[in-house]
């Protein structure tokens, strides 16, 4: 586990999305491939889970379709010029910390767990996280 810890802090913040819910006092740490099947799965759990910020970073590695889609939801709210740089530097970040797939998550510890988590394991994992 400590191999594969993430400081929190070291996270490139400006390249996530952030959603808030409730009081958003639990952090966490999404990596995400818009066509990852399990990612999505993953979003349904996390759906359940409430006083947490979630910062989500969109890492295109399942192909082309992949780098594609993630442009267009990267640049959904943004004018014609958007820059997707940030998605490149995702995936810079993800070679450099052996993130090879989706979903990988990290919490405010900087424990690292790959895979769609049920709620349950979530829950518990926030709260070691604290």
């Amino acid at each position: 586990d400590q191999l594969s810890a993430i400081a929190f802090d070291k996270l490139p913040a400006q390249d996530a999305f952030v959603t808030k819910r409730g009081d958003g006092s639990r952090q966490l740490a999404v990596f995400s491939d818009p066509n990852c099947p399990f990612c999505h799965r993953l979003e349904e759990s996390l759906a359940k889970v409430d006083n947490i910020t979630i910062h989500t970073y969109l890492l295109p590695i399942l192909g082309e379709n992949s780098v594609s889609r993630a442009g267009q939801i990267w640049c959904a709210a943004a004018a014609a010029s958007c820059d997707t740089d940030a998605l490149q530097r995702n995936v810079r970040f993800a070679e450099q910390h052996n993130i090879t797939g989706t979903p990988a998550l990290v919490f405010a510890n900087g424990k690292r767990v790959s895979g769609a988590i049920p709620v349950e394991q979530i829950e518990k994992l926030l709260a070691e996280s604290q």
